[in-house]
Parts: structure tokens; C-alpha cells; sequence
């Protein structure tokens, strides 16, 4: 499964920043079902350095209440098969921290608590994991596409206002998730503490490149995100030699999500800092509904010579 909540800090974590976690930090806490009628175990796998498969929470047996139990059920006896994911609905992205609360019952300063203290499904929960609105969006379009999300920083948008796609000659505004299909075979850059991935849409003949400042980063989170980015592309790279092949069009394309304050840092660039506001996927065609909220309307003036 995806995700689990954690308890001492009533989070969603996503099951792929595990391998950016330390050890101790996933040893200290307790992971469980985000749905709020079910709260069994989850347990993190596939998190060390060694480990060749991506990382997950294992789940040994929901509620019947779960809505992966009756989601599991409704599969039975028909041809579609249905896998143990849940997508929370994330109402708030926090912004990442190093520090993390030392223990006990989770913090009430969310959106999400209700008096019991039990997350609550229906009202969304908190993540500073990108990963987690993304998989709820994708996952769930029509339903996400009016909810509300608050990213730090910025009053709370629809997910439809929120997702801005990149395209080609414009300039952004920060308050967004950006996405953008990017270059699988440019050559990948480190320089002085930055990752630098090209992304395919232009500005002005130029392509948009996207800074990554990794020089807070742990070394756990370098070598995560390098294996997301090194796999992503691999398989692009393969599809794209299949489909010339067949003298096909690719379907499938390497992306890059990301969120940054000051999304723009020159005409081409873009930057990101935390390790949690970027996700790299490998996806079919994404065709999510149209958003231009995030791109900056050019105002052009006129002047008018008046004759004396």
C-alpha cells in the first residue's frame, strides 16, 4: 500500500519516502491505516539502502469496514482486480521540517483532528509528502477536482486551481503544483549541491530546466530520489525504443511534480528545495482538467500619440 498515517505526528507518510528516512525515525514510530474506520498496523518495508524493490507499508489485514476490504470485496466475481491501495483525500501539504515531535498523541493544530483525536476521512488529513496529493488526485479526478487543498504559505485552492501544467512561453506564479513532462534522455546534472532536470515544454527556444537544491539534503534522500529518477527514465528511455519500433508514439512519459515558492528564478529555471515537494513518475498520457490559475497574465499597453 501507499500510504500509512503516522501516528506520533498524525501524518500521511508516503510509502516511497521511506528510503529517505533514517532507521531510528521509522523504528520510533507507528504506522497505521489512514482510513478512520479501520487504524490497523502498517509496517514499513523495502526501506534499506540494499533493498532493489521500491518502498512500502505492508499491510497483514484491514477492518471489514476498510474501504480496502469492501473495495476488495466488490472486485470479487467480476473481471477487474483491485489492489490494497487507499488514497487519502490531503486537505493541507505542511512544510517539511527536520523536526519531528517527540512523542505521544499527535499535534491538534491541523485541520484534520477532530475531539476523539482520530483522523477523520472525511474532512482529509495533513502530509508533507507531494506524493500524497498526487497519487489522490490522479487516483481520484472527479471527486478531487472541487476539493480544497492548502499549500504552505498560500490561502487553500481547489485541486483543479492547484495543478498547473507547464507549457511552453509562459511565466508561473507561486501558490501551485507544477507538472511538466521532462527530457528522459538529457543528460542528468550535479553541480555545487544542485540537480538539474530539463523539462520538454520551451521558453523562447529555450527548454524549461528545474533546479533542485539538494545541499540540505541527507544522504538517504539523495540516493532515493536517484534511484526514483534513474528508474523513471530507464523506462521511458525503453518505451520510447519500443514504440519507434512499432512506429508508434510513446504513451508513456517520465514527469516532475514540484512545489516552490518562487517557482520561477530566471526566464527558464525553476527551483525546489525540500526533498518531500518533488516527485518524479513514469505515467501514461496525463490529460488532468485545465487549470491556468497559476500562469501570470501578461498585461499589454498601448500608448496613443494624440495629435496637437
Amino acid at each position: 500500500m501507499t500510504v500509512a498515517l503516522e501516528k506520533n505526528s498524525n501524518e500521511i507518510v508516503h510509502g516511497s519516502a521511506l528510503r529517505a528516512l533514517d532507521d531510528e525515525h521509522i523504528q520510533e514510530n507507528d504506522y497505521i491505516c489512514p482510513d478512520d474506520k479501520c487504524l490497523m498496523p502498517a509496517t514499513p518495508c523495502s526501506y534499506k539502502e540494499s533493498n532493489q524493490k521500491a518502498s512500502y507499508f505492508r499491510y497483514d489485514e484491514h477492518s471489514p469496514e476498510c474501504i480496502v476490504t469492501l473495495q476488495q470485496n466488490s472486485s470479487k466475481g467480476s473481471k477487474r482486480s483491485t489492489k490494497d491501495h487507499f488514497y487519502s483525500y490531503i486537505d493541507e501539504l505542511k512544510e517539511p521540517s527536520d523536526r519531528q515531535p517527540s512523542s505521544g498523541i499527535a499535534k491538534q493544530n491541523t485541520s484534520n483532528n477532530t475531539a476523539s483525536a482520530q483522523p477523520n476521512i472525511e474532512k482529509g488529513k495533513a502530509s508533507r509528502y507531494l506524493e500524497a496529493a498526487i497519487d489522490y488526485y490522479l487516483d481520484k479526478t472527479e471527486e478531487a477536482v472541487n476539493r480544497t487543498l492548502k499549500l504552505p504559505k498560500h490561502p487553500k485552492k481547489t485541486y483543479r486551481s492547484t495543478f498547473q501544467l507547464i507549457t511552453d512561453n509562459k511565466q508561473y506564479n507561486s501558490g501551485h503544483i507544477f507538472y511538466s513532462k521532462i527530457k528522459f534522455n538529457a543528460q542528468l546534472e550535479e553541480i555545487d549541491g544542485y540537480i538539474k532536470l530539463t523539462l520538454l515544454p520551451k521558453n523562447n527556444g529555450k527548454q524549461y530546466q528545474l533546479k533542485i537544491n539538494t545541499s540540505k539534503w541527507s544522504n538517504q534522500k539523495k540516493n532515493a530520489f536517484n534511484l526514483a529518477c534513474s528508474t523513471s527514465l530507464e523506462n521511458a528511455k525503453k518505451h520510447y525504443i519500443k514504440q519507434k519500433k512499432a512506429n508508434k508514439y510513446p504513451t508513456e512519459h517520465p514527469y516532475i511534480f514540484f512545489v516552490a515558492h518562487n517557482p520561477i528564478v530566471s526566464d527558464n529555471e525553476f527551483e525546489v528545495e525540500h526533498f518531500e515537494f518533488v516527485s518524479l513518475r513514469y505515467l501514461p498520457e496525463l490529460h488532468l482538467p485545465f487549470n491556468d490559475r497559476g500562469i501570470k497574465k501578461i498585461v499589454r499597453t498601448i500608448s496613443v500619440n494624440k495629435a496637437i
